[in-house]
């Protein structure tokens, strides 16, 4: 699954920046000022990491690089609602030569930095409970950030996460306890479904946490059979997705319209 957990996670990843490269409206960190220069400059310091890291070869990831940055802004062009800018491309560019500068041992850093949510990981105790509640905080804490942001968020983190969580497995060994980036990706799925509303947030933070610590419902199976980078994410996805149903059943239960 070592490979395939490579694989996956670089086509997705690659995939969704070219998604969101062409969607209309693209605000994946809630500040009043438009943020996506530091979309564009952290998405393409991510890719070239993620391309040197697999090809060993700095050139053929540089091109690459470059070649999707001029492909969004071209296409850009013929996409409603988005306008092609030469700015943007200057903050790829930004991106990608801060991933050149990297050595093995830089692009490692930086992996564990992600995998362990900003260090979060290497707290002794409950890492993943204490990461999870910290996304939902600052969610919450982000009143104005809409649903439509935080899919955003979720498409790029779901590729990241079985990135770095197979590399610090290559790194540190089977499922390393201080990879706690999986915990967020599950954590998006039940916050898409609910209002924001400090009530539905605690619940949704609980419910997924009580799904991913008692593995339910054939995910302790499925964390068995799949393994790797994939399989360490895959469990929390599913723990997510029982999350979400849950609290899809108590907004129905309380007649509260669903929204998506």
């Amino acid at each position: 699954m070592r490979k395939v957990s490579y694989l996956l996670s670089v086509v997705l990843y690659i995939a969704f920046i070219l998604f969101l490269g062409l969607y209309p409206k693209v605000r994946v960190i809630p500040f009043k000022f438009d943020p996506s220069s530091i979309f564009h400059s952290v998405a393409f310091f991510l890719l070239i990491l993620f391309l040197i890291d697999q090809t060993k070869n700095k050139f053929v990831a540089f091109v690459f690089s470059v070649f999707l940055g001029v492909f969004i802004e071209v296409l850009q062009k013929f996409i409603p609602g988005r306008i092609s800018s030469r700015y943007d491309f200057i903050f790829d560019i930004v991106g990608i030569i801060l991933g050149m500068v990297l050595n093995t041992k830089g692009r490692n850093f930086v992996f564990k930095v992600i995998a362990s949510f900003g260090g979060i990981g290497y707290i002794p105790y409950a890492p993943g409970t204490i990461a999870s509640l910290l996304f939902t905080v600052l969610l919450y804490w982000w009143g104005t950030l809409r649903k439509i942001f935080i899919w955003q968020i979720f498409l790029i983190i779901l590729p990241v996460a079985i990135y770095v969580a197979q590399k610090v497995e290559d790194l540190k060994g089977d499922d390393p306890r201080m990879c706690v980036i999986d915990e967020i990706v599950g954590m998006c799925i039940p916050l898409l479904m609910v209002p924001h509303h400090l009530a539905f947030y605690g619940i949704s933070f609980l419910s997924f946490r009580i799904f991913d610590i008692w593995k339910p419902f054939g995910i302790s199976k499925m964390e068995n059979r799949v393994k790797g980078g994939l399989g360490i994410v895959l469990d929390d996805l599913v723990a997510g997705i029982y999350a979400a149903i849950f609290v899809l059943v108590i907004r129905l239960f309380l007649n509260l319209r669903v929204s998506f």
